[in-house]
């Protein structure tokens, strides 16, 4: 039965169609109150993404994005490169000066879809602060405790019918206080 397994719907946005699909951590089960849990089952994240998207495509959605309770790890090299918009590099992977952990779960679902199943990614769980390409995928991630947000802008062609990703980009992580400190690029002084 699909409704216990995710959750999807589509908003008309304009002249776009965008599928929305919620999927948790198959670490659910370890990582919440039993009670909390009562009743549900974890399905594998690739199987239950592609069923998903499959029926918001039925429904006519033409931008596919994930909300994901599934983390992921990522790697800067340089405190400002936080702060900097970019769009995919060439080839599709992770953005320059970043390496994500090919273990997160989050980065073994993305890889195991085909290209252009997901247009964006809002993910959470890890607590990371992420703003980065999966597989030609943006993907973002705001931390914890409200102190950062992530925009992610997707470029979609009318004429094309899909996203074009080189025209799409991410911006953020964008501190959410009254001072960042330079050093640090953050607002934990």
């Amino acid at each position: 039965d699909l409704p216990n397994l995710f959750a999807y719907r589509t908003f008309q946005t304009g002249r776009v169609k965008v599928g929305v699909l919620g999927l948790m951590t198959t670490d659910t089960p370890v990582t919440t109150r039993s009670e909390n849990f009562r009743g549900y089952r974890i399905a594998d994240l690739a199987i239950s993404a592609k069923t998903a998207v499959k029926a918001l495509r039925g429904q006519g959605a033409q931008v596919i994005v994930l909300a994901a309770h599934a983390g992921l790890f990522c790697e800067y090299d340089t405190p400002e490169v936080r702060h900097e918009l970019r769009s995919p590099p060439r080839g599709g992977g992770p953005a320059a000066n970043s390496e994500c952990r090919e273990s997160s779960e989050m980065v073994r679902l993305i890889r195991a879809l085909p290209p252009g199943t997901l247009d964006a990614v809002v993910s959470g769980h890890s607590h990371s602060v992420i703003h980065h390409w999966v597989s030609g995928t943006p993907v973002i991630q705001a931390g914890s405790r409200a102190e950062f947000y992530n925009l992610i802008h997707l470029t979609y062609d009318m004429q094309l019918g899909k996203v074009v990703p080189a025209a799409s980009r991410i911006e953020g992580p964008i501190p959410v206080c009254e001072e960042v400190f330079s050093k640090q690029g953050d607002c934990n002084g």
